[in-house]
């Protein structure tokens, strides 16, 4: 007797070429769950993505500004002072305008020249058009009665606020970390 090793194939019947319609129901939930959390998060999403954005552009001015309010000489301390113009807001122009008169006749006096670099900056995020930066400043200030520079280190917050689309100052307050 022959044994025949042949594997018989079952006559194919209409239950078994249909697709199980339970896996496709399954399946095409699936897909549709995964592309709503998708839309969900990515709608979560763009708030912060909108911060952040806004955080990193109100610090890059505040750095800006604050380079430019910690950097002068007593030869063309003017002109040195004229960032205000661009980087205020009206009501920080308004108020710079009414100090800066003192501060420039101080520094004319003592001639006085300055150079000033950001340690380290972190913003804060208020709203849309408001945020508060502070800056840790190194201030190198040398005047005609001091034969080496001296550090000034001013802790700066700068309040920033988005005026047509352009972040500016609209209030300062500096903390002198050697007098305070």
């Amino acid at each position: 007797m022959t044994v025949d090793t042949d594997v018989v194939e079952e006559p194919k019947t209409p239950e078994t070429t249909r697709a199980r319609p339970w896996l496709v129901i399954v399946l095409l939930a699936l897909v549709v769950a995964l592309a709503v959390a998708l839309a969900l998060t990515w709608r979560d999403y763009a708030p912060l993505r909108a911060a952040e954005t806004a955080t990193a552009e109100a610090e890059e001015a505040a750095i800006a500004a604050v380079l430019a309010m910690t950097t002068y000489d007593h030869r063309t301390v003017e002109e040195d002072f004229t960032w205000v113009e661009d980087a205020g807001t009206v009501k920080f122009r308004d108020y710079f305008e009414g100090t800066a008169d003192n501060a420039i006749d101080y520094i004319k006096t003592i001639q006085a020249r300055a150079t000033g670099e950001v340690i380290d900056s972190a913003a804060a995020y208020e709203d849309a058009d408001h945020v508060r930066v502070l800056l840790h400043v190194d201030q190198e200030i040398l005047s005609r009665d001091e034969e080496t520079p001296r550090v000034d280190q001013p802790r700066v917050t700068m309040h920033m606020k988005k005026v047509d689309g352009v972040w500016l100052v609209d209030q300062v307050q500096v903390n002198n970390v050697l007098t305070n």
